[in-house]
């Protein structure tokens, strides 16, 4: 094998485990900030379903 087709697969291995990292941590976040902004915009919603459930005497 020569060198430079040894150079181009050893190229191609690191592009694709750099961008494989790359898109993990790419999800990782959108989900983190997602669901941090899901929860911070629906506190009033979940906090009334709680209490609609701590009154309900069904419940108890």
């Amino acid at each position: 094998m020569q060198p430079e087709s040894v150079a181009t697969i050893i190229y191609f291995v690191v592009l694709a485990l750099m961008s494989t990292w790359a898109l993990f941590w790419v999800i990782r976040l959108a989900v983190r900030y997602g669901m941090s902004d899901a929860l911070r915009m629906n506190q009033d919603l979940l906090r009334n379903d709680t209490e609609a459930r701590a009154g309900d005497p069904a419940r108890t």
